[in-house]
């Protein structure tokens, strides 16, 4: 299954996002 490169950086940047939230608020 491809995964079309605009998705690929949605999923990518909510992965990102919550490890910075992660980080910031632990």
């Amino acid at each position: 299954m491809e995964l079309h490169t605009c998705e690929y950086r949605r999923v990518n940047w909510q992965l990102w996002l919550r490890a910075v939230l992660s980080m910031t608020f632990d």
